[in-house]
C-alpha cells in the first residue's frame, strides 16, 4: 500500500495510521470528485483558488453554495498544510450544513486530519508557529463518532483513538476506548462487514489491554478476572479467530497468574502466623486447581499446618 507523501514515520502504530489515511482518502474519492470545478459568481474554482473562495465566503453568507465553498476552502487549506484551519472549515460545513451532500466527505476529511495529528503533524498557530496537535486529534475522533453514531466511520474513529492509547502505554484508557468501540458496534455489526471486523478486533484488544494491567502477584488481581471473562466471551463469539490467536494459551496463563497470586497471599498469612487465613487460601487453591501441582502444594501445606 502506498503511504501518503511525507508520512515518514517509523513506529508500527504510525505506519498503521498512514495506511488508514490511504483508506480514508480512497473513501473520500468515492464520495466526491476532488478535481471537479464549480462556479462561484460565474468563476470556475477549485481548491487552488483559496483567496477568491475566502472573499466569496465572506460576501455570500446565505448562498446555497456555501457548503461547497467551505469544502473547497478546507481542501485548499489542507493542501497548504494548514491542517487545523482546514478542520475548522470542514467543521463549519458540518455545523451549518448538516443536510449537505458533502457531509460524509467532510467527516472523512476531518478523520484524516486527526490521523495526521496523531502521527506528529503540527498545527500552525497564527498560520506559521508549529505546535503539537495530538490532543486536538483525539478530540476530532471523538466528535466524529458523536456526529455519525452507528456508522463504520464512527467505530473506526473510536478504534484509532483506543489504539493510540494502547500504543502510548495507557492500558486503562485503551480499555475504555475499545469498550466504546464494542458499544458502538454491537447493534450495527450485522449491517456492515467493516463494522463486524472492528467489533471482533475491539473485543480481542480490550481483553489484551485488560490483561496488561496486571502488575504482579503482590498487586490487585481484579484485572485478571475481567480479562479472563473477556477472553472467554471472545472465544465464544469468534471460535476460529480465538484458535488463530491462541486464546486457550492466554487463558491458561491467566490461570497460572491467578494461582501465583493466591499462593503469595497464602504464604504471607503463613509467614505471619495467621493460620486460619492461610488455611482458607490453601483450601481455595486445592479445590480450584484440583489435579495440578499447585493443588498438591496446597494439600501439603494444609496437612503441615494441622500437625
Amino acid at each position: 500500500m502506498v503511504l501518503p507523501m511525507g508520512c515518514g514515520v517509523s513506529g508500527e502504530y504510525e505506519k498503521r495510521l498512514c495506511e488508514e489515511i490511504v483508506i480514508l482518502r480512497q473513501k473520500q474519492q468515492s464520495l466526491v470528485d476532488f478535481d471537479e470545478k464549480f462556479e462561484l459568481d460565474g468563476k470556475s474554482v477549485n481548491e487552488n483558488d483559496y483567496k477568491f473562495i475566502k472573499k466569496w465566503i465572506k460576501k455570500n453568507q446565505k448562498s446555497p453554495n456555501m457548503d461547497k465553498a467551505l469544502f473547497r476552502q478546507g481542501q485548499s487549506l489542507f493542501e497548504r498544510k494548514l491542517y487545523y484551519q482546514a478542520f475548522e472549515s470542514f467543521e463549519k460545513l458540518l455545523d451549518e450544513h448538516a443536510a449537505s451532500e458533502l457531509f460524509e466527505a467532510a467527516l472523512y476529511k476531518e478523520t484524516e486530519i486527526a490521523c495526521l495529528f496523531l502521527i506528529g503533524k503540527k498545527r500552525r498557530v497564527f498560520g506559521f508557529i508549529p505546535s503539537s496537535a495530538r490532543t486536538e486529534g483525539i478530540t476530532i475522533l471523538e466528535q466524529t463518532a458523536q456526529r455519525w453514531p452507528g456508522s463504520e466511520l464512527a467505530a473506526k474513529a473510536l478504534m484509532i483513538k483506543a489504539d493510540y492509547h494502547n500504543d502510548k502505554g495507557q492500558p486503562l484508557e485503551a480499555q475504555y476506548g475499545y469498550q466504546a468501540v464494542i458499544d458502538e458496534c454491537k447493534n450495527s455489526r450485522q449491517s456492515s462487514p467493516g463494522i463486524a471486523a472492528l467489533y471482533e478486533q475491539a473485543m480481542l484488544r480490550c481483553a489484551e489491554v485488560t490483561h496488561k494491567q496486571f502488575r504482579g502477584p503482590e498487586y490487585d488481581g481484579t484485572c485478571l478476572r475481567e480479562a479472563l471473562i473477556r477472553y472467554q466471551q471472545y472465544q465464544l463469539s469468534f471460535p476460529e479467530q480465538a484458535r488463530q490467536n491462541n486464546i486457550d494459551r492466554r487463558i491458561k496463563l491467566i490461570g497460572n497468574q491467578q494461582v501465583q497470586k493466591e499462593l503469595e497471599i497464602a504464604g504471607y498469612y503463613q509467614r505471619t502466623h495467621q493460620n486460619a487465613a492461610a488455611q482458607l487460601y490453601w483450601e481455595r487453591i486445592r479445590q480450584h486447581w484440583s489435579g495440578t501441582e499447585w493443588a498438591q502444594l496446597a494439600q501439603d501445606n494444609i496437612e503441615e499446618d494441622r500437625r
